[in-house]
């Protein structure tokens, strides 16, 4: 139980999961060709350039699209399709063990966890279901009580209204400005929570895409979470 303490020193720290917490693997993205083959009969490229920084339904819907799909089939068997990748990542996901945990990710959370002033929260495209999938191999699950997912959206800005909507339905807390961080591997992570002043630490995992990373003017980059004590002094300012 976290104790009471003045709310401008409480902070709720929002994490993407793939490519920030966890390198998943070629799993999601065959669980997205097969359900894309399954509904269509297409064999889709599903590469970083056309998911990072989105949401399933998003990437979906893009993927899709690009492929000449009516946006109005795309809508209506949504539902169908995100039924269907839940099922096929279910199958795929961590089936090569090809998935890992990236270093210093549980040390960075532990020591966030003991702190009575940080709340943690996931900010994520996936859906729910698929980002606990994700999640669950790794013994992340239990570090995070709630989260916006691509369940909750479609486009990343909205998850983040949508985070502070349930993280003061869960704590009784409204979290403002810097007191919101997020935490993210790309572009969008980093801009999506500009609209509500909150602070962006940039993890930049690939060097290809670092230069764009930076133009997104993040609060704090680094290249990893192996400096815990460098991170957690970036989330405490």
């Amino acid at each position: 139980m976290k104790k009471n303490i003045n709310n401008n020193k409480k902070k709720l720290i929002l994490f993407d999961i793939d490519g920030t917490l966890i390198y998943p693997g070629n799993g999601a993205k065959n669980a997205l060709k097969k359900t894309i083959y399954k509904n269509f009969g297409i064999n889709p490229k599903v590469t970083y350039n056309n998911t990072a920084g989105k949401t399933d339904r998003w990437i979906m819907r893009d993927i899709l699209k690009e492929a000449g799909i009516d946006q109005k089939i795309i809508k209506d068997k949504m539902e169908d399709i995100t039924a269907d990748y839940l099922i096929f990542i279910k199958e795929e996901y961590n089936k090569d063990n090809d998935a890992k945990v990236y270093p210093g990710v549980h040390e960075l959370l532990e020591k966030l966890n003991e702190m009575e002033n940080i709340y943690l929260g996931l900010l994520t495209g996936n859906i729910e279901q698929g980002a606990r999938v994700k999640l669950a191999p790794f013994d992340l699950n239990k570090y995070f009580m709630f989260g916006a997912f691509g369940s909750d959206g479609i486009y990343r800005e909205e998850l983040v209204d949508i985070a502070l909507k349930k993280a003061e339905k869960l704590y009784g807390i409204s979290f403002f400005g810097k007191n919101i961080i997020i935490i993210g591997d790309t572009v969008n992570d980093v801009t999506c929570g500009r609209k509500v002043g909150a602070k962006s630490i940039a993890i930049a995992r690939h060097p290809e895409f670092i230069e764009k990373i930076k133009e997104a003017e993040p609060d704090f980059l680094f290249n990893g979470f192996e400096d815990t004590s460098k991170l957690i002094e970036a989330i405490l300012l």
